[in-house]
């Protein structure tokens, strides 16, 4: 039974476009769990990339897993910023991370911008780390997380570290694709091909840009360029050239 819920697992993380890397190490978290491993134990990641580089998808999708293993009691996500967390002293910073690590008990704890959660405090971060029965995700850049990750005393309770390189032009193309199907449009090769050039073009800039989420805004633009075509009678189904900007 648990050996199929890696392998269902392994193929969900096949259809996510640019994270099918990571499939030697979703296993070999799955056999870990499978194997009580995680029992009454921190689980806790260091996701380090860009924005728009999957992050959170892989955090929702390892989460589920770990749920169906009965390391997790739910797969819910729970996101966590510097103001959920500032008090108005040390003491109330530790007690406000002992609410937000209850609160997310049994499930996913994702934590960004960690250089604003360092600055309240390491023992905040290690009042996060050592929570129990529960997942948590440290998330951000490298230059981000490089003074969390040399730490001597938080380094070592992270079990995992996740390395999430820019998606390439053809990865980026596939996400145009698959947005332009959810708007139940047709991306004629011209508009593709002139995606493709765009993205070549950009490459050296997609962590700036934010990956994903520059190819959402091409998209999202190119919708409304078309919708509002289609309010004077023109075609009714299809992205053109004319349609995207970068």
């Amino acid at each position: 039974m648990e050996i199929h819920v890696i392998e269902e697992t392994l193929k969900d993380l096949e259809e996510l476009t640019g994270l099918a890397k990571f499939k030697g190490t979703v296993k070999e978290i799955g056999m870990l769990a499978q194997t009580r491993q995680f029992a009454g134990a921190p689980v806790n990641f260091a996701f380090i990339g860009n924005p728009g580089t999957g992050k959170v998808a892989l955090a929702r999708l390892v989460g589920e897993m770990l749920r169906r293993l009965q390391v997790l009691q739910k797969g819910q996500l729970f996101g966590v910023h510097k103001f959920d967390l500032a008090g108005e002293s040390p003491r109330e910073n530790v007690q406000r991370v002992a609410r937000v690590v209850e609160k997310a008990r049994g499930g996913i704890l994702y934590v960004d911008k960690v250089p604003d959660i360092l600055a309240l405090g390491k023992d905040v971060i290690h009042a996060l780390l050592d929570a129990r029965e529960t997942m948590i995700v440290l998330s951000g850049t490298r230059e981000e997380l490089a003074a969390l990750l040399a730490d001597p005393d938080i380094s070592p309770k992270i079990n995992f570290r996740l390395e999430f390189p820019d998606y390439t032009p053809g990865e980026l193309l596939e996400v145009a694709q698959r947005l332009v199907d959810d708007y139940q449009l047709v991306l004629t090769a011209e508009a593709a091909e002139k995606l493709r050039g765009i993205f070549v073009e950009k490459q050296n800039e997609f962590g700036k840009l934010g990956n994903t989420r520059y190819v959402k805004d091409i998209i999202d633009r190119a919708y409304r360029r078309a919708a509002s075509r289609i309010m004077t009678g023109g075609d009714t189904d299809k992205l053109f050239p004319e349609d995207i900007e970068g």
